[in-house]
């Protein structure tokens, strides 16, 4: 009734961990190696393969249990199963090439119980792995194949019933819905006791037409994660693809970090917002005003990867909208705009990155002449502008020159970076890599209010000669409700392999020295036998009381 073959495996690991050496029954090869330790641990592994057989044969000649008249177990057969059983974990690379597919698709060997079975469904074969050992318990299905389907498994106790009987029962549109839902596919099921958890993955593939000629959705992704433990915590998250009059985007469900709530967001390639609003127009405004429309050229006008992500949830709520606005040869400025609630506290946040606008195109187009030093400038320059409520730490801003900002502070700030592309062949550009290498130059600008002003200007970057890297020369100063003044400078001495810095800040706080020297200096000064790595200074005379620090190593 059931045909089977069988492996036996014995393996020696030394007490370190490493392999000494290794040994197989029928049909197996043994091995030598050199002991790594006193106490070998030794390792045994049985592996039983099963070939095809019919359940009903099974408890028929086991039991003498009939099932025969059973929809769907009568012709139930279990292609091929594999039982492994081992006293411990063994290295993948010993049995790679001595067992089967199916067994090798379990994963790596460790110690306990595992079973791995192949379920034959209408539409192919469904494989399914149990494994138990070290107190723990997991059962999995990993559905590689595409059958598993909950139509699959209808059909499987109902012969096709559900499928063939469905739209002589329910009217056309409903039975359409339901044939749907069991067209959805168990892409990935798994489950373990320590500590319990269920998670699965469904997916319903193909195209669905919602709104003939104008919406479609395809590519359903669903997944799910449930924790049983003394504290139930359910996750999940959904993406699907939309066609929408021509535009093309993904949409994402998932719950937030707390876990109470969702978050959805909308993401997009880019929206050709000009032709859009010229197909439109032509259908919806009357014949006068839509021909004024057709008659701008709108084709230019695009926003590339634009996001839109709404957030509800205990502790954070709120929308956020990003997305890079193009006009043509005019290059265009990625715009970032948040309204959050986070903890009872409200903040508006709104940003606009400049640094893909080409100046030298828009003067292009209103004279007729390309100037060279504008074109230098696009190339160099990287803008942006952004107003917080309050202070954001993190912000997730877009564009090249509000995405290098950790922090942002309340008020309106301005940033600009300037560096010159390492490609340009001006004379300029030329002597400036020559002699300081790659520099770039950075300012900001912080308005708070009429009462609090700062100003940051900073040189990165500039080498100086051979071996000595002037890391950063900075000067900023505010005015205000506080009041300070600082310069700080940093010098990387390539030949010793350390950075030293010097920073000098006065204000109405009082007056801070600091220096520090990051990184590994054997024989300072000649010294033999001293290495010095990680030197701290600081002094701090401020009312009422000063202070002084030292440090290193």
């Amino acid at each position: 009734t059931i045909k089977a073959n069988a492996n036996l495996m014995v393996h020696s690991y030394s007490s370190g961990g490493g392999d000494s050496g290794g040994g197989e029954g029928e049909g197996g090869e043994g091995g030598e190696g050199e002991s790594g330790g006193d106490k070998p641990r030794w390792v045994v592994t049985v592996v039983l393969g099963v070939d095809s057989f019919r359940l009903v044969d099974v408890l028929k000649r086991i039991g003498n249990i009939d099932i025969s008249r059973v929809p769907g177990l009568r012709s139930l057969r279990v292609p091929n199963a594999s039982l492994v059983i081992s006293t411990g974990d063994v290295d993948p690379n010993l049995v790679e090439n001595k067992l089967d597919e199916l067994t090798l698709s379990m994963g790596a060997i460790q110690k306990g119980v595992a079973l791995v079975s192949e379920l034959p469904l209408k539409t192919g074969v469904l494989r399914a792995t149990l494994q138990f050992g070290n107190g723990n318990l997991k059962f999995s299905i990993d559905d590689k194949a595409s059958v598993l389907k909950l139509k699959s498994l209808v059909d499987l106790f109902t012969h096709g019933y559900a499928e063939a009987e469905l739209k002589k029962y329910l009217p056309g549109p409903l039975a359409n819905i339901v044939n749907t839902i069991l067209n959805i596919r168990v892409a990935k099921f798994d489950y373990v006791n320590n500590p319990r958890a269920v998670s699965a993955e469904l997916r319903l593939d193909g195209n669905y037409v919602l709104v003939r000629k104008y919406v479609e959705v395809s590519d359903i992704v669903a997944n799910i994660q449930v924790e049983l433990g003394t504290e139930r915590k359910t996750t999940f998250s959904a993406t699907s693809k939309w066609w929408v009059a021509g535009t093309n985007f993904t949409l994402e469900i998932k719950s937030p970090p707390s876990g109470k709530g969702f978050v959805l967001t909308a993401t997009a390639p880019e929206v050709r917002v000009g032709d859009l609003i010229q197909k439109f127009s032509a259908k919806l405004l009357p014949n006068g005003i839509s021909s004024i429309v057709k008659k701008v050229n709108l084709s230019g006008f695009v926003i590339a990867e634009p996001s839109i992500s709404l957030t509800l949830s205990d502790d954070l709520s709120g929308l956020e909208l990003s997305g890079n606005f193009k006009l043509g040869a005019w290059g265009g400025a990625t715009v970032s705009a948040s309204i959050m609630r986070q903890q009872g506290e409200l903040n508006f946040l709104f940003g606009v990155d400049f640094s893909d606008f080409k100046l030298s195109a828009l003067i292009k187009s209103l004279t007729g002449k390309s100037i060279g030093a504008l074109t230098l400038l696009d190339q160099s320059l990287q803008c942006g502008v952004v107003f917080s409520r309050n202070v954001v730490n993190g912000p997730t801003l877009k564009g090249k020159a509000l995405s290098r900002l950790n922090d942002v502070q309340p008020g309106l700030t301005i940033i600009a970076f300037l560096s010159l592309p390492k490609d340009c062949k001006s004379s300029f550009c030329v002597f400036i890599h020559k002699h300081f290498g790659n520099p770039s130059l950075s300012l900001s600008v912080n308005i708070q209010s009429l009462s609090q002003f700062i100003f940051k200007a900073s040189l990165v970057e500039l080498q100086i000669q051979p071996g000595f890297l002037l890391t950063e020369i900075s000067l900023e100063f505010a005015f205000g409700t506080e009041t300070y003044f600082g310069l700080k400078a940093g010098l990387k001495v390539e030949k010793i392999d350390a950075t030293f810095t010097a920073e000098i800040r006065v204000g109405t706080e009082g007056l801070k020295i600091i220096l520090d020297m990051v990184g590994h200096w054997i024989k300072p000064f000649g010294i033999p036998f001293v290495q010095v790595r990680g030197l701290h200074a600081a002094i701090a005379l401020h009312e009422p009381l000063g202070g002084v620090e030292l440090g290193g190593s």
